[in-house]
């Protein structure tokens, strides 16, 4: 058994549940998390579906990204990870999502806002948004890791409480529809609604050009991004989505059965787990939840 099992298996048991959660969409996203006592560091691999994840697909490198052990290409933002590591040695896990409330403040380049006390107590009064860089470059890392920035409010440490508190706000209140947030700031809500404006002008003039209605339109949009879910976490999945038209609002969902003991993860979810959006789930019951961008 690999001397990094115990820590390989942390980085499969988080990826998993970040998927399933929504947070992690296709192969988008990366965790990595430190190995104590070492300049080394697990990470996800690139371009890997973490539902099939295993222990032995996770990547270890040394801070200087020399593969210690692993059998696939290591995620593009290791060089990030890496670089934050090294900077900061309090901290021990980072954990990379593209889910829709700071991927829509990132481009929109507002801050995120302080939600309730706790927030403002343990990461200030908002989670700041650093200047853009591409994907898996130099200029990215050192983006983040410039020494004004990962020193300055303890930006990096924020980032993963960020990602904890808000998370628990959010499945404890079941807030995965961005109207149903409150204090969202109006600059986002305006975003999105003019998002959704142009998702719906997309589907009528396809329908007109295509000359057909536009409910077929819709109708085979659902069906895409069905098929897609399906493909992303197993066609054995029950998946559906909802399109408006006239709003351009599009929602998605999973459904499950609960059980107590998960045979068929694409069909079942354990009581805990069904417990943590629904409460009151008991073995026997459907469940079903809105899939989080």
């Amino acid at each position: 058994m690999s001397q990094f099992q115990a820590f390989k298996e942390q980085v499969v048991k988080t990826a998993q549940y970040l998927t399933e959660q929504g947070y992690l969409m296709a192969t988008g996203g990366n965790l990595s998390v430190r190995i104590t006592g070492q300049a080394a560091f697990a990470v996800t691999p690139s371009n890997f579906d973490y539902l099939k994840l295993q222990p032995d697909d996770v990547c270890i490198l040394d801070f200087d990204l020399h593969v210690l052990e692993g059998q696939h290409k290591p995620s593009v933002e290791s060089g990030m990870h890496a670089g934050i590591y090294h900077a900061r040695p309090d901290v021990n896990a980072i954990v990379h999502t593209h889910q829709v409330y700071a991927s829509a403040l990132a481009l929109i380049n507002a801050p995120i806002p302080a939600l309730f006390d706790e927030q403002v107590r343990f990461l200030g009064r908002a989670i700041e948004i650093i200047p853009y860089a591409p994907s898996g470059t130099g200029l990215l890392k050192n983006t983040i890791v410039k020494p004004d920035r990962i020193n300055l409010d303890d930006q990096s440490a924020k980032i993963d409480l960020a990602y904890r508190v808000m998370s628990r706000y959010m499945q404890g209140r079941g807030l995965y529809n961005p109207k149903e947030l409150p204090t969202l700031s109006g600059k986002l809500r305006e975003a999105l609604e003019e998002m959704n404006k142009d998702i719906s002008n997309l589907i009528i003039q396809i329908a007109r050009i295509r000359n057909v209605d536009v409910t077929y339109v819709c109708e085979t949009l659902r069906a895409s991004i069905v098929a897609g879910l399906k493909r992303r976490y197993g066609s054995d999945t029950e998946a559906d989505a909802e399109i408006t038209a006239e709003t351009g609002d599009i929602r998605v969902f999973l459904a499950k059965k609960v059980v107590n003991q998960v045979s068929q993860p694409g069909r079942e979810i354990s009581v805990a787990d069904a417990q943590a959006t629904s409460p009151g789930a008991q073995a026997g019951m459907p469940w079903r939840r809105e899939v989080a961008g």
